[in-house]
């Protein structure tokens, strides 16, 4: 009984023609190292149409509440120090849909700092901040820590 090698290197062929697709993903891990209530972040990668930008894909939770109000912060972390790079207290500059309505995907659009593109070496961190309340207190809705991956 021959064994036919062409299914094997058909398949092999395939995964080289779509690895470049996954070339710009970049893991990560929520900070609290379990997950938020607020929602689940599902993809970071380097945006391939520009790789000055980083694209957070995510989706906010069916139980979650209607922000009041937002900030998101991006974090560069040596050690146990945290140094922040960008703060945009409105994310209506960054994300695709506004407002993160409950159990809703979002994407948001993030510059890669300039001083951030030279610390692929470290951590950084990325924290969503919400007021549900209008209490005008905003507390972490969601966190993530990843490392960025030198620049092209």
């Amino acid at each position: 009984m021959a064994i036919s090698y062409v299914q094997p290197l058909l398949l092999l062929l395939a995964s080289l023609f779509f690895l470049p697709a996954f070339g710009g993903l970049i893991d990560f891990q929520y900070c609290n190292k379990k997950g938020y209530n607020f929602g689940n972040i599902t993809r970071v990668e380097v945006s391939p149409e520009d790789t000055q930008y980083l694209i957070v894909q995510g989706s906010t939770s069916s139980k979650s509440k209607m922000l009041y109000s937002e900030a998101l912060e991006l974090f560069l972390r040596i050690d146990k120090y945290r140094f922040r790079m960008a703060r945009y207290d409105d994310i209506r500059e960054v994300v695709d849909a506004w407002p993160l309505e409950p159990g809703k995907d979002f994407v948001l659009k993030i510059y890669r700092e300039k001083y951030l593109r030279f610390y692929e070496n470290y951590m950084s961190a990325l924290t969503l901040f919400g007021n549900f309340e209008d209490s005008g207190k905003l507390q972490q809705l969601i966190c993530i820590d990843f490392k960025l991956p030198p620049p092209q």
